[in-house]
């Protein structure tokens, strides 16, 4: 699972590296796949110390046979695995935030700030009434 996220941390910090990219589309990903793997991780955390603590409390009470203890105990480490993987992956997810915001700096550094040109100011899908023009003008 490390080596997928890695190479997806990759191929979104390499497509938003492109020059005039404005880096918004890796920014967006990039905090979406954050909050995921985040909730992920408390999940599968939470996930395994139920399972954890409901093992324990059944082998106190002898309600346990050994196969039976075998199983949980490897689906509660299962799910511990998947956590830390999950809060790894969150790690790297959060420095390639911190890439992607530093490439934006660089370009405002470089670039200065974006010029606004009349290509830039779209027209209104609906356009304001009579009304509502006679009150802007009125101000």
């Amino acid at each position: 699972m490390k080596r997928r996220v890695c190479l997806a941390l990759a191929v979104v910090l390499l497509c938003g590296c492109g020059p005039g990219f404005r880096h918004g589309a890796a920014r967006n990903v990039l905090i979406a796949l954050t909050v995921g793997s985040a909730a992920l991780a408390v999940g599968a955390a939470i996930h395994s110390r139920t399972i954890q603590n409901d093992l324990r409390r059944d082998l106190d009470a002898g309600q346990v046979s050994g196969r039976d203890f075998v199983d949980r105990d490897a689906s509660g480490t299962r799910w511990n695995r998947i956590s830390r993987a999950a809060v790894f992956s969150s790690g790297l997810f959060v420095l390639g935030l911190g890439i992607v915001w530093e490439m934006g700096q660089a370009d405002r550094t470089v670039n200065g700030p974006a010029e606004r040109t009349p290509a830039d100011d779209r027209q209104l899908i609906f356009p304001p009434g009579p009304v509502a023009q006679s009150r802007a003008s009125a101000r």
